[in-house]
């Protein structure tokens, strides 16, 4: 990213731009990058019909002054960076003597936290001439500047850490006309990504220090000159008495006479309950004599119903059954293109829900209709709660579109539904088994809808797979059933008693939406009881081939379980010296060469170990 070096000193940038009137409004946005890398952006909107082309800048140098002693910090050059033309709300209600173009100029900049560090802020300026000479409620409109200006906090806070921050965006605004005698609404707001409160009022607009004779001129400090009103104009009766702005920056006014006005707004930026920016923002209103633009009317009506909706009804829609609503809108103005749309108030829509949602009135006194369809899914929370919305139809008359709006209360109903039962073979959905015995029970689930059903079982806590189950999912129309059957093995057995329980979700297929019960089965594998204690090999054995006692072997090892069972035997001389070993539970030695005395034994049963001596006697 290229950034323009900071000039710290003074730059008298004092040649003469073409005297010429081209000055609609605009205003100064400060974009945050990374790090302490910033945009500088200047919106500029610029007069096509009445402007000199020769008064458009390529490039202007902002001033950045630091708040409270007004010493200046940087002089910073912008460059043109687009150029676009304002669009209208409606193309077709364009007129030849208003176009205006948004030029952009901008330039990366690094704003260090060595320099501004200033607990008052700062602000950037730009001072230009001159304003268009058809302006109604100024004086000497073709005389008077324009100032640029945008306040921004230090890019550190009070305790060094940095104060992450970007100025309100404003939106484009729209190249419309207001109407003579009839309701205007322009939106004129801007966004914050901070997530910064906005708060907006007009103010008087500045006109600087700049004149026909010196059009630019290097920005001054604060405070700045006012332009002087018209007699009858003042900040908040611009454009006409009644003028205002709403707290997301929606500006209605009625006009009263025709002309071209031009306004001020002050947007300031909150952060926890203080002001940390402000940005001005100059724009101009033509007020034009046009045709008469009735509103529109729209009516709602359920199907079966011969009365139309009214503001304290409320509509119950079967989903099941016929799920769409007639909407009328009459317009006496013909050959008007009436649109309807739906804004949802309470939920969130994601379907489309008019078909048609333009069309053309071409009959005199007749109503144009449209049908409104309910997403078929879109059912009430608890079949009770009402959906609100708001259906609203709009012209496409000039210079804006004239808009009615019905709230409408609807309570959507899916049909009844009977969840499906679910039952085991088991007493009690409960079993116990020893180990290695099979567990085998059937189940079976029905739903007296007819409703396509789904049964799973999962393991609560573990995996059946894992544990030698194979259960396939089962699938019925209206009932389902199948076996469950565990081939039990020691896998499963950890402790003597070992408790499972298993979950069988069964599921209810519907159009709309899946309904699921659980029951929930408990399955008990115990291990085999094994006497431990009463384990008493021989402690003699007489290898001399007589045919009694010459081989040393366990006939009566206790009985094997999961827990214990038998691994091996080894036999160790007194000195340590293994002589014998057999992972036979049958084992038996004879002594092979070994010398006659006592020897010692460990038999290894899995979770036990017996030790003994067998003394060999020949």
């Amino acid at each position: 990213m290229m950034k323009k070096n900071l000039l710290l000193v003074f730059l008298f940038l004092l040649g003469l731009s073409a005297r010429a009137t081209h000055i609609v409004g605009g205003e100064f946005e400060l974009k945050y990058l990374s790090s302490f890398n910033y945009t500088l952006i200047l919106n500029l909107y610029f007069d096509d019909v009445n402007g000199n082309p020769a008064a458009e800048d390529q490039v202007i140098d902002a001033v950045i002054y630091e708040k409270g002693t007004n010493n200046i910090i940087a002089t910073i050059q912008l460059s043109k960076s687009a150029d676009e033309q304002v669009p209208y709300t409606n193309p077709d209600c364009a007129v030849g003597d208003l176009r205006t173009r948004k030029i952009v100029y901008s330039e990366d900049i690094e704003l260090s936290a060595s320099v501004f560090n200033n607990p008052a802020g700062y602000y950037v300026v730009w001072e230009r001439c001159c304003r268009n000479n058809i302006i109604t409620n100024i004086t000497n409109p073709g005389g008077t500047g324009t100032v640029f200006f945008l306040e921004f906090p230090a890019v550190v806070s009070t305790n060094g850490v940095q104060f992450v921050n970007s100025s309100p965006n404003f939106v484009t605004p729209t190249g419309d006309y207001a109407c003579i005698n009839q309701p205007f609404t322009f939106p004129f707001g801007a966004t914050d990504i901070d997530g910064d409160q906005l708060r907006y009022s007009f103010i008087r607009p500045l006109s600087g220090r700049t004149d026909q004779n010196q059009p630019t001129i290097f920005a001054t400090q604060e405070p700045y000159p006012e332009v002087n009103w018209v007699a009858g104009y003042d900040q908040n009766s611009a454009i006409a008495p009644g003028m205002a702005i709403d707290a997301t920056g929606l500006i209605t006014v009625t006009p009263d006479k025709l002309g071209l006005f031009v306004f001020s707004v002050l947007c300031e930026e909150i952060r926890n309950g203080v002001v940390i920016g402000r940005v001005i923002r100059d724009f101009q209103i033509m007020v034009l004599d046009c045709p008469i633009n009735d509103s529109p009317k729209v009516l709602v009506k359920e199907k079966d119903k011969t009365t139309f909706y009214a503001s304290n009804d409320t509509i119950f829609l079967d989903l099941e059954a016929g799920k769409c609503l007639d909407v009328f809108v009459i317009d006496p103005n013909l050959n008007q293109r009436l649109s309807v749309a739906l804004n949802a108030i309470n939920f969130r829509l994601t379907d489309a829900v008019f078909s048609q949602p333009l069309q053309v009135n071409t009959n005199p006194g007749d109503s144009v209709q449209f049908e409104l369809c309910w997403p078929e899914c879109l059912a009430s929370e608890g079949g009770e709660v009402p959906f609100v919305f708001d259906v609203i139809a709009s012209d496409d008359g000039c210079s804006l579109p004239k808009r009615d709006t019905i709230r409408v209360t609807l309570i959507a109903r899916l049909p009844p539904n009977n969840p499906p039962t679910f039952s085991t073979s088991l007493s009690g959905n409960s079993t116990e088994v020893i180990v290695n015995e099979t567990i085998d029970f059937s189940f079976l689930g029905i739903d007296t809808d007819n409703d396509s059903l789904c049964v799973e079982a999962v393991g609560r806590g573990f995996d059946l797979a894992a544990l030698g189950v194979n259960f396939n999912t089962a699938l019925g129309q209206g009932n389902v059933s199948g076996n469950f059957t565990w081939a039990t093995s020691c896998v499963a057995v950890q402790d003597s008693i070992n408790e499972f329980l298993v979950d069988f979700i069964i599921t209810e297929k519907l159009k709309c939406e899946n309904k699921q019960d659980t029951v929930t089965v408990k399955l008990i594998i115990k291990d085999k009881v094994v006497v431990l204690n009463e384990f008493l090999p021989a402690n003699v054995f007489t290898p001399n081939n007589d045919g009694k006692n010459d081989v040393f072997v366990m006939p009566n090892l206790p009985n094997e379980n999961c827990k214990y069972q038998f691994q091996k035997i080894e036999i160790y001389s007194r000195w340590g010296r293994r002589v014998f070993s057999s992972k036979e539970r049958s084992f038996s030695w004879d002594g092979a060469d070994a010398p006659n005395g006592v020897y010692y034994y460990a038999v290894d049963f899995k979770t036990i170990t017996y030790k003994g001596t067998i003394t060999l006697l020949r």
